[in-house]
């Protein structure tokens, strides 16, 4: 009914939000579309799972942009909420194949931004492999840019320089300019 579709618009709305880097409101509009599906209890979980992660992906956005401006309490708050955040949207879609790739490659974003480059490899991996199963191009090409990035910051550029490339082939052959800058302008 009308609460379906009203949820449905605060993901979609939050989403965009977010890849504007509007992290506040697309935080509010995923907040509000996460209390109407706990609120109704919407029965398409294929549907709704995705809201999850890109709420997931609004918070480390939030805390990647404001972690070094923010007193330490506020950072604490930021990282906890991300966190939880990235436990929802593992569990949310774990049933899910289709998302369950995504939730994985956030989860990897996740442990990049707090620091845990090991692990963070580990999941960028395993999204790659899960993405690469289910056919899920543009999360493909994404996990492809965030382990690639991963490790040209950690210096391992030849290591990176594939995975980039992949990355910038993936979102050419989806007609996908915005994150195909991205990979090429990574990629020097």
């Amino acid at each position: 009914g009308i609460w379906f579709a009203h949820f449905l618009a605060c993901s979609y709305a939050g989403y965009c939000r977010s890849e504007m880097n509007d992290h506040q409101a697309a935080i509010d509009l995923l907040e509000r579309g996460r209390e109407l599906d706990r609120r109704h209890r919407f029965t398409l979980r294929v549907y709704t799972a995705p809201l999850y992660i890109y709420r997931t992906e609004a918070y480390i956005r939030q805390y990647l942009d404001a972690r070094s401006r923010l007193p330490r309490a506020r950072t604490l708050l930021l990282r906890a909420n991300m966190k939880r955040a990235c436990r929802e949207a593992l569990g949310r879609s774990k049933g899910w194949p289709l998302n369950y790739c995504a939730a994985v490659r956030v989860a990897a974003r996740c442990a990049e931004a707090l620091g845990r480059d090991r692990k963070a490899r580990r999941l960028y991996q395993s999204a790659i492999d899960l993405c690469s199963q289910t056919g899920r191009r543009f999360e493909l090409g994404k996990a492809y840019l965030g382990y690639g990035a991963l490790l040209a910051r950690s210096g391992s550029a030849d290591k990176a320089a594939p995975l980039l490339e992949a990355a910038r082939r993936v979102f050419k052959e989806i007609s996908a300019p915005h994150y195909q800058r991205k990979a090429a302008d990574l990629m020097g």
